[in-house]
């Protein structure tokens, strides 16, 4: 549904080793829809707030991404700064079933993925203006397509409705590469 919604893929070249190093920096493998929704059309922002990065791009690399908020994840003291806590002690991030941060928004949201206990991928987010890590038991793809829908997938009140296609901003895949906006195909108007 989500390449529906999105259509045209840019769909990126993604040499051998792109991805062992993107997942090297998580400490596990990444999901497979998440992969393949990423060759297709990052780097990109989606409708203004989300960004999604590539593995294989020096601007906008999900390795770098992953590496950097991980470093800054876990050197928080999450009860000293008063962060929430998730299942009722600190959060842990990276490796097998850590909280791994995939997306983030020009609203200071960001979008985790985490492996089950059970094998399955979840979604969990955390907005600043919120304050609460809230799960989401679906994968990326189900979880991207809601999102573009419109509903709430930050929690209460983040819901972000564009009526008609999705705005997609192709970013730079190197620095001084121009951003290129397009829009998805037309869709049907939301339902009431």
């Amino acid at each position: 549904m989500v390449f529906e919604v999105l259509g045209r893929a840019q769909e990126l070249r993604t040499p051998p080793g792109a991805w062992s190093q993107a997942e090297g920096t998580a400490g596990t493998e990444l999901p497979d829809d998440l992969k393949a929704i990423t060759v297709a059309y990052a780097p990109v922002c989606l409708n203004h707030h989300l960004t999604l990065y590539h593995p294989s791009t020096s601007a906008f690399n999900l390795a770098d991404h992953l590496k950097g908020e991980l470093e800054q994840l876990n050197a928080l003291d999450w009860f000293a700064e008063e962060g929430p806590a998730y299942h009722g002690s600190a959060p842990r991030f990276g490796g097998p079933h850590g909280l791994l941060p995939i997306a983030v928004t020009d609203r200071r949201e960001s979008l985790f993925i985490r492996r089950t206990e059970s094998g399955e991928w979840i979604c969990v987010t955390l907005s600043a203006f919120g304050g609460a890590f809230r799960e989401f038991p679906m994968g990326f793809a189900e979880w991207l397509y809601r999102y573009l829908e419109g509903e709430e997938m930050f929690g209460p009140g983040t819901d972000v409705y564009y009526p008609g296609p999705v705005r997609i901003e192709e970013l730079p895949q190197y620095r001084g590469d121009d951003v290129r906006d397009r829009w998805g195909p037309p869709r049907a108007p939301k339902q009431a």
